[in-house]
């Protein structure tokens, strides 16, 4: 990874490519991460989830900060094949994060409606106990799933 990132701007196609280079190598591992991030979120394995976004933040943060530089590398030298492929990537690497973002929010609504049911059916306050003739003392509404 690149730990330098107060670089300055290219002032030729040498420095342009070897930018694109490193920062290539960059957004190659982000579009790793941003793939093994999909496939946890889809497994739902949370306990993994965590470390591969604190991964996946200090990639970004090392890019953010050779912004100006790349902002700079792509109005200059747009042109250039692999300042081409590394914008291709780094437009992949958007619409992947979209993606997974897109996913997340799926199932957090979906948990979120999980809890809501359960909530509805059990409120805490009246947690049933059984009475000394073995019945539940407390009523509670029973609703099939499905219904309304």
């Amino acid at each position: 990874m690149i730990n330098n990132p107060k670089v300055p701007a290219p002032k030729n196609n040498t420095e342009h490519i070897k930018v694109a280079r490193e920062v290539g190598e960059l957004v190659t591992e982000l579009l790793k991460v941003l793939d093994e991030e999909y496939a946890l979120i889809e497994s739902s394995s949370p306990e993994r989830l965590t470390a591969l976004v604190q991964q996946k933040d200090t990639i970004l943060h090392t890019i953010t900060a050779r912004g100006q530089v790349l902002s700079t590398l792509f109005e200059q030298a747009s042109d250039n094949p692999e300042v081409g492929r590394l914008m291709q990537q780094v437009r992949q690497c958007r619409d992947l994060n979209e993606r997974n973002k897109s996913v997340a929010h799926v199932q957090l609504s979906h948990t979120r409606k999980s809890l809501e049911m359960l909530r509805s059916l059990m409120n805490l306050n009246d947690v049933p106990v059984y009475g000394a003739t073995g019945e539940i003392t407390v009523a509670r509404e029973k609703r099939d799933f499905g219904s309304a």
